[in-house]
């Protein structure tokens, strides 16, 4: 998530606030697969199907829909497109997300 807190930085310093780190957030999990290997291996997923992907990837998937669904309020989440595109299933997004894993795409949040 280092990525993400260099973003939030940014916002951290104007607003003069600290950001909440809810790991649920962070990337999808590539358990067995090397450092050097990891584009590869994101790149094929990207064109498969979430059922394709198998149960730590399944659970990942809940995790990152949990903390979208609870939200409560108006909220700034930096994260990752995978993350972003599976958050786009909630329904609190603006454009419903893909049934695949996707690359980048912006999604704005709003809050019901």
């Amino acid at each position: 998530m280092q990525r993400a807190r260099e973003t939030t930085a940014a916002l951290e310093h104007r607003w003069n606030a600290v950001a909440l780190v809810d790991a649920r957030f962070g990337e999808i999990q590539s358990p067995g697969v090397p450092p050097e290997q990891r584009k590869d291996w994101l790149r094929d997923i990207l064109l498969r199907r979430w059922s394709e992907l198998g149960q730590p990837h399944d659970r990942w998937r809940s995790n990152v829909l949990q903390a979208v669904l609870g939200i409560g309020e108006d909220t700034i989440v930096f994260s990752h497109s995978v993350a972003i595109n599976v958050a786009g299933n909630t329904g609190r997004i603006a454009h419903p997300g893909p049934s695949r894993p996707t690359p980048s795409q912006f999604r704005s949040l709003r809050t019901h």
